[in-house]
């Protein structure tokens, strides 16, 4: 298990939430120090337009007012979904803060180029200079530096399997989701001739047309759609590509030597 991190983001979550209908701090105030749960009170009043911000920012430093107001938010709210299906709409929930114009950019991404090439897992560090936006839109609000809004954005145009990278910049700021629509999956089994693979989809159904890379090589279905792999001089665990159309999903083997015995009582 990891380790236990901090829970203060947590924590801090559900006041900002709870103390939106809350009258005062009095029901945390045993648990939590006063002075963190009066500036967490104040946020939350102001960052969603409750009452007049000169009504909290008494409970606040002018120095912590300023830096509020200051403050730019493209936070991925944290019920966004964490699994999509091929056939689900994408959206996406982002609370915005002291964005006046955000800018939204949709890139696929050539899996398979990208694992040939790596041989790593995709994350949102990926580097997507040079690359040109499958979407760009741009949205323009209008509301105070201190209102912190949330947003919800629906992407239609992704509807078939891949991998996509969604890119909010606003004010200075970037915010990255990486969404995946489908992956590849392999079941494998020791046979004469080598390594036997069964590759399955998302849904756990039989793929008979996807193909495996491996080491510079490529290795295709069999009429049946299972694919051999040879044994190997060095063994060790191994990084394979899965690819069937555009899409393509990175996985690890452990690459077996061509070792044969025979054993029988008589």
């Amino acid at each position: 298990l990891a380790p236990i991190g901090n829970d203060e983001p947590l924590v801090r979550s559900y006041l900002l939430h709870f103390f939106q209908k809350a009258a005062d701090t009095k029901a945390y105030e045993p648990f939590l120090n006063d002075a963190y749960l009066r500036h967490v009170f104040a946020e939350s009043k102001i960052v969603n337009g409750l009452g007049q911000p000169e009504q909290w920012s008494a409970m606040l430093s002018p120095e912590e007012f300023k830096l509020l107001q200051e403050r730019i938010d493209l936070d991925f709210a944290p019920t966004n979904k964490s699994i999509i299906g091929v056939n689900d709409v994408v959206s996406v929930d982002v609370a915005v803060k002291n964005v006046k114009t955000l800018i939204v950019k949709v890139f696929e991404l050539n899996t398979t180029n990208y694992y040939r090439t790596n041989l790593s897992e995709l994350d949102t560090d990926i580097n997507l200079d040079g690359l040109v936006a499958n979407v760009e839109k741009t949205e323009t609000y209008n509301e105070p530096p201190l209102r912190r809004v949330n947003r919800h954005f629906e992407f239609p145009q992704l509807s078939k399997a891949g991998v996509y990278v969604i890119d909010f910049i606003g004010n200075g700021r970037s915010s990255r989701a990486l969404i995946r629509k489908g992956r590849w999956r392999h079941l494998v089994q020791a046979a004469p001739a080598g390594h036997q693979f069964t590759i399955l989809d998302e849904a756990n159904s039989v793929v008979k047309d996807a193909r495996i890379w491996l080491s510079g090589h490529e290795y295709l279905p069999s009429d049946t759609g299972t694919i051999t792999v040879p044994y190997t001089a060095t063994p060790g665990r191994q990084p394979i590509v899965i690819t069937r159309g555009s899409l393509s999903s990175l996985d690890y083997f452990q690459h077996a030597a061509e070792t044969y015995s025979l054993q029988a009582g008589f």
